[in-house]
């Protein structure tokens, strides 16, 4: 299986962007703004990456995004602004918004669905694009 993540839309606190599974839009994401691919403030560069399982501490059964330059633990998970990110990606069902702020709604149901989705891999190619 193959993802894809189209940011779609650049915000001062946020980017927003849909995640593809075989070319078919199933979830939405929310990352932090570029600045310059610095650790737990910035999200990392378009491109291509390997990602694969792993079982995080903090979040659980997840997918990390491998071969990052100058950056690790790079993960897929849970969490609604822009505060919960640290740097890497959040995953969820629709966009929303709180006083405000752009929200991801329904995250873990979007992680379930992730989850269910790629349950059968052990490692996925994802390429992430820019169109914002």
């Amino acid at each position: 299986m193959k993802l894809t993540l189209v940011r779609i839309s650049k915000l001062p606190d946020a980017i927003l962007g849909v995640l593809c599974f075989d070319e078919t839009a199933r979830l939405v994401t929310l990352e932090l703004p570029y600045r310059n691919n610095a650790t737990d403030i910035s999200c990392i560069p378009a491109g291509n990456y390997k990602c694969k399982p792993v079982d995080s501490p903090k979040f659980g059964k997840t997918w990390q995004v491998l071969n990052v330059p100058k950056r690790e633990h790079i993960l897929f998970h849970r969490g609604n602004t822009h505060k919960d990110t640290h740097g890497c990606i959040l995953i969820g069902q629709k966009f929303g918004t709180e006083s405000g702020t752009a929200t991801i709604i329904h995250s873990t149901l979007g992680m379930e669905t992730m989850m269910r989705y790629l349950q059968t891999e052990q490692e996925v190619d994802l390429t992430i694009k820019e169109i914002a």
